[in-house]
């Protein structure tokens, strides 16, 4: 039987449909079980009170799930998971609940006359996610987990999630702990009761727990507190290195002296690490953030670079929309309930600049050397270089259709594109940048946009001061009057593009790039993490271990000889194909003038010949002489060192 999920509401339930009119604010008391976590349930039970003006004439009151959880940017809410569902009256007789069958996130709950109150009784499988709910889920493994939420709660539409007051309690194993953003009082015997706030702020502040769970405090010189909480099913992979821990505590610094000083009262990093779990989700005060269980031991092991670069790059991303989301936000994208669908065209700021600046506050706090933060800039260059995809379809686009491009497809996704609003994004930003400092001689930058952009008051955590595309010329028209920032959004964001040459952007920073024959330190090193073999530059294809074809580069020569997506190389110049010998044949096609393959594809086999000579041409990012360095100026410190 499930009972140890008790969610009280005082006046909870309200109509949906306008004719049902408004109810005035109500009250919430959730009581989560998890102590079965390990096992991926969760049990749940609620008592909703009901009051007059909560329900229709016919007795029909109306409860939803939470699908469009605020940062997946779609209709994320995973209510295919909710099992067991029994809702009873005041006296303990079973109710009648129907699903709306156009919008299966609504349930209709029919209450008899003069019941002041029902309970719902329902349970929650873990560990399964949507595409879209990683980041927003609840997670169970032997030793620790994750809950959000917004898995394990309904809500009366008609009001605002800042007008819905909850108190909750969670059970979890005796000997785990628990970590979030929301005030707790630990009960003892693996029980905890949360603070009574709105519902906003309880979808908005998920919970990590664990046996061995560990907190580090982070050293922010006067800014408001900071811990870093992470859990693991070892405790050796669960902590987190002290000389990470000032590499983040410097990221914090180095924030502030961007967006402004921190506007909450706290904040709390809540990772996870473990065996499948790849996301990251930005709250008003904290993020919930997973990767495999490795990553810390893994980052203190690069020898040369300093490791948590690259891998941990989800840290300062999900920091930064502390401001860039959490609060501002585009006006279309902020909803008062969580079943109403966002707009999100302007997702190229929300993500984008936030892309921008998780690389910038990586380099310039320690996370990432020069050398990476030039290299992912290049990559990124090259990257959009070869998407055809962007003479069809602009990054505004990609924004507008953000909830069916998260899923990538297995084929031609250079035609197709993803969510390029957030790397594409990410590069008119650091045009912008280039822009304002080549302008003012290094006098002004885009951290001078920040600052005084997101210069406004903090509304409750779970709600944003709203902006429009207006205003984010008038503000870059404020640091640097001398360009035309809305004709540059409208050509480089809301537009395709006429061509897909980028070299423009490698000017401004003040770079230039040169090709060579053999791969920097920092080139080696990310190859040999690469369990396939990249030839995009060169012929035109990628392929991964086991040698079958998984991009392949519109109009390049591997396309034009037919290669397709699924094709496997079993051979190479005469020999067995390996990521070694492709290798090689690519080095030596300066002198044999073509590199030959065996393909399988189906039952067949073929021999194919791609005519190339070119050799192997590694790009890299050099200064151009007499050039101001905008790139280098970009990536220093704002805080010392």
């Amino acid at each position: 039987m499930y009972g140890l999920v008790r969610l009280s509401i005082v006046g909870l339930v309200l109509a949906v449909s306008t004719a049902r009119g408004r109810a005035g604010g109500t009250s919430i008391e959730l009581e989560v079980d998890a102590t079965d976590l390990s096992r991926n349930i969760v049990r749940v039970q609620m008592h909703m009170d009901v009051h007059e003006g909560m329900v229709g004439d016919g007795g029909e009151l109306d409860l939803y799930y939470p699908v469009w959880v605020p940062g997946n940017h779609g209709p994320s809410g995973p209510v295919g998971n909710v099992v067991d569902i029994r809702i009873t009256d005041c006296d303990g007789a079973a109710l009648l609940w129907d699903r709306d069958p156009t919008q299966v996130e609504r349930i209709t709950v029919y209450v008899p006359d003069g019941c002041d109150g029902i309970d719902m009784q329902m349970g929650y499988i873990a560990s399964q996610p949507r595409m879209l709910s990683q980041s927003s889920d609840t997670y169970g493994r032997a030793t620790f987990g994750g809950l959000n939420w917004n898995t394990v709660v309904w809500y009366p539409g008609g009001m605002s999630h800042q007008e819905i007051m909850v108190r909750g309690t969670m059970r979890v194993p005796n000997d785990w702990k628990v970590a979030t953003s929301l005030e707790t009082t630990d009960r003892g015997s693996g029980g905890f009761l949360f603070e009574r706030t709105t519902l906003a702020e309880y979808i908005d502040s998920p919970v990590v727990m664990g046996r061995y769970l560990q907190t580090t405090q982070l050293e922010t010189a006067g800014q408001v507190p900071h811990w870093f909480h992470t859990v693991a099913d070892e405790a050796r992979y669960a902590e987190l290195p002290g000389w990470l821990a000032a590499k983040f505590s410097k990221m914090v610094m180095e924030s502030v002296v961007v967006f402004g000083d921190f506007p909450r009262k706290g904040y709390h990093f809540l990772y996870l690490f473990g065996e499948d779990l790849r996301f990251g989700l930005e709250h008003g005060e904290s993020t919930f953030m997973g990767s495999e269980r490795d990553r810390l031991k893994d980052a203190e092991a690069i020898e040369g670079l300093i490791g948590g670069g690259d891998g941990l790059l989800v840290v300062p991303h999900e920091y930064v929309h502390v401001w860039c989301g959490k609060l501002r936000a585009p006006e279309g994208m902020v909803r008062d309930d969580f079943h109403t669908a966002a707009r999100t065209d302007m997702l190229w700021v929300y993500e984008g600049l936030t892309s921008y600046y998780d690389e910038v506050l990586a380099v310039r706090s320690g996370l990432s050397t020069f050398d990476e933060f030039a290299q992912n800039m290049l990559d990124a260059i090259e990257k959009y270089e070869r998407m055809e995809g962007r003479l069809w379809r602009s990054v505004e686009d990609t924004a507008r259709h953000a909830q069916h491009l998260r899923d990538r497809g297995k084929y031609w996704l250079d035609r197709r594109r993803a969510q390029d609003y957030y790397g594409e994004g990410a590069l008119f930003w650091l045009e912008a940048d280039a822009i304002i400092r080549r302008g003012t001689d290094g006098a002004r930058s885009l951290d001078d946009f920040c600052r005084l952009f997101f210069d406004v008051n903090a509304k409750p955590v779970g709600s944003q001061d709203t902006y429009s595309r207006g205003e984010i010329v008038d503000v870059l028209g404020a640091v640097y009057p001398g360009e035309d920032w809305d004709g540059l959004i409208r050509s480089r964001i809301e537009r395709p593009r006429e061509s897909l040459d980028m070299g423009y952007l490698v000017e401004k920073v003040g770079y230039r790039v040169e090709i060579a024959g053999e791969m920097t330190k920092l080139q080696k090193h990310r190859a040999k993490d690469e369990e396939g073999a990249d030839h995009q530059r060169t012929l035109g294809i990628a392929l991964d271990k086991e040698g079958v074809v998984t991009k392949l580069v519109p109009d390049s020569l591997a396309d034009d000889a037919g290669l397709g997506y699924g094709m496997r190389l079993i051979g190479v110049n005469g020999w067995v194909y390996s990521a070694e010998r492709i290798g090689e044949a690519v080095e030596e096609s300066s002198e044999r003038g073509r590199v030959e393959l065996m393909v399988s594809f189906a039952d067949r086999i073929e021999m194919w010949q791609i005519p190339y000579d070119g050799g192997a041409r590694f790009p890299r990012l050099v200064h151009a002489a007499g050039e101001m360095d905008v790139l280098g100026a970009i990536a220093s410190p704002r805080t010392g060192n």
